[in-house]
């Protein structure tokens, strides 16, 4: 009859080392040679720590040439690296901010990471400052009454 065997009992050398080999993953190519764009496993971890999004400022804007064509780039306060503006929330933006890029430095924006059919990457929503609403304005009445 084969001894059974509790939990004070240690596992064999050979089961331990399986084990072992299979908690280790491979190296993963974003963490092994990083970069200055946040990629997909970036902002799988800005999604588990900022589940609704963040907020963030415009510190920069740039504009990287690539074979395949072009891409804008924003540097965000507070982050090492380049998130991508998308088409979408480049449209979104520029009808905020207006069309002028430059104007859109020092801009507060929200940041939601997403996963996409493609891939991760996020959606950069403009936050708009109360100067930037026409709500303020007053209509003053006329003086003249209109028969």
């Amino acid at each position: 009859m084969a001894k059974k065997r509790t939990s004070r009992q240690k596992a064999s050398p050979k089961s331990a080392n399986r084990k072992s080999a299979k908690s280790k993953s491979s190296p993963k190519a974003s963490e092994e040679f990083g970069g200055e764009f946040y990629a997909s496993d970036d902002w799988k971890a800005l999604k588990k720590k900022h589940p609704g999004g963040f907020e963030a400022t415009l510190e920069d804007l740039e504009k990287k040439e690539w074979d395949d064509g072009s891409a804008w780039y924003a540097q965000l306060e507070g982050h090492e690296k380049l998130a991508k503006i998308n088409r979408p929330s480049g449209r979104v933006l520029a009808e905020v901010f207006g069309n002028d890029m430059n104007s859109w430095k020092g801009r507060r924006v929200h940041v939601t990471p997403m996963n996409y059919n493609t891939g991760w990457g996020a959606v950069i929503d403009p936050i708009e400052d109360e100067d930037d609403t026409d709500d303020d304005v007053t209509l003053e009445e006329d003086d003249e009454d209109i028969d």
